[in-house]
C-alpha cells in the first residue's frame, strides 16, 4: 500500500461509471485510495457488490447543490420542507455507497455577500437554523460529518462560520477547493492555508478538491497540458493568478497528513496527473 492511502482521491459522477472506470475504480478502494461520488441515485446493486463499498467507510459524498439550495430554504418559505426532504434524500443516497462523509455548499445561486460582521452573524444563524431543523427531521445525520465547502466568500468567513457550527454541535468540517478560491475570493493561497491550520487545531477534519483553472471562470481543469501529438507534459493549465506555484501549494495540502485531497476532474486523466506530479 503506498504512502497516499487513506489520504488521496479521485472523484466520480454516475454517468461516467464506464467498464473502465469501474475496474479503476475498484483498484483504487483496493488500495485505499479515497473516492468523492457525486450525484449519485439508484445506485444498482451489483455495482455496490462488485465495487466492495460496504468494506469502506472513508469515502466522501458530495451532496447536489441543486437540490439543496441553501439560500433558497430561506427566501422562499415554501421550499422549506422540500429542500429539507432532498437533502433526505441525498443522506440516504450517500447511505448505497457507504459514505460518512458529505461535502456540502451553504451557497449556490443566490449567495450570501457578506460585507459586515452584522450580516455575517445573521447568515451564521440562519445556517444554523437549516442543519437544527435536518437533526431534528432526521437524527441519523448527526453520525456524519457535513463539509462546507468554499464557493462566494473569503477564508475569514467559512473558518467563523465553521467554527460557529461546532460550537453548537452540528458535526461539520471544512472542504477548501482551490479553484473557487481562486475564482471567487481575493484571498491568497496563504490566507487559505493558514486558516485551514488553524481549524486543525480545533479539531476540524479538513477536505481539500484541487484542478486548475484559467481567468475567473471556475473550468475544473485537468493540471497538465496535452501537448499536439496528445501527450502529457508537465506545463500546467493554470495561469496562476491564484499562485505562484500551484504544484508546491498542492504538495502542502498532499503533504499534511490532516488534509484528504480529491483530485476534481475525469477521473482518467486525473490518475495520470497524479502520477504524473506527485507519485
Amino acid at each position: 500500500m503506498c504512502k497516499f492511502n487513506n489520504k488521496i482521491g479521485f472523484k466520480i459522477y454516475q454517468d461516467n461509471l464506464s467498464e473502465d472506470v469501474l475496474h479503476n475504480l475498484k483498484h483504487l478502494l483496493s488500495e485505499r485510495y479515497i473516492i468523492e461520488f457525486s450525484q449519485f441515485e439508484d445506485f444498482p446493486k451489483k455495482t455496490i457488490d462488485f465495487l466492495n463499498l460496504k468494506s469502506y467507510t472513508n469515502n466522501f459524498y458530495h451532496v447536489n447543490y441543486n437540490k439543496v439550495d441553501i439560500s433558497r430554504y430561506f427566501k422562499i418559505k415554501s421550499s422549506k420542507d422540500v429542500i429539507i426532504e432532498n437533502l433526505i434524500e441525498e443522506f440516504k443516497n450517500s447511505d448505497l455507497v457507504n459514505c460518512n462523509n458529505l461535502v456540502f455548499h451553504v451557497e449556490n445561486e443566490n449567495p450570501f455577500f457578506v460585507v459586515n460582521d452584522k450580516q455575517k452573524i445573521f447568515y451564521f444563524n440562519k445556517i444554523f437554523e437549516f442543519f437544527s431543523t435536518f437533526y431534528e427531521k432526521y437524527p441519523e445525520a448527526t453520525q456524519k460529518v457535513f463539509y462546507i465547502e468554499n464557493t462566494f466568500n473569503s477564508s475569514l468567513f467559512y473558518k467563523d462560520l465553521i467554527l460557529f457550527l461546532k460550537e453548537n454541535n452540528i458535526n461539520v468540517g471544512f472542504c477548501f477547493d482551490i479553484g473557487h478560491a481562486k475564482v471567487w475570493s481575493s484571498d491568497s493561497f496563504d490566507t487559505w492555508y493558514s486558516d485551514i491550520l488553524y481549524l486543525i487545531k480545533f479539531g476540524i477534519p479538513i477536505h481539500s478538491h484541487i484542478h486548475a483553472n484559467k481567468g475567473d471562470f471556475d473550468t475544473h481543469s485537468p493540471l497538465a497540458e496535452l501537448d499536439s501529438n496528445a501527450f502529457f507534459n508537465k506545463r500546467i493549465t493554470d495561469d496562476f493568478i491564484f499562485s505562484n506555484n500551484l504544484l508546491k501549494d498542492i504538495e502542502k495540502l498532499i503533504n499534511n497528513k490532516n488534509i484528504s485531497v480529491i483530485f476534481e476532474y475525469n477521473i482518467n486523466i486525473a490518475i495520470m496527473d497524479f502520477i504524473l506530479f506527485f507519485k
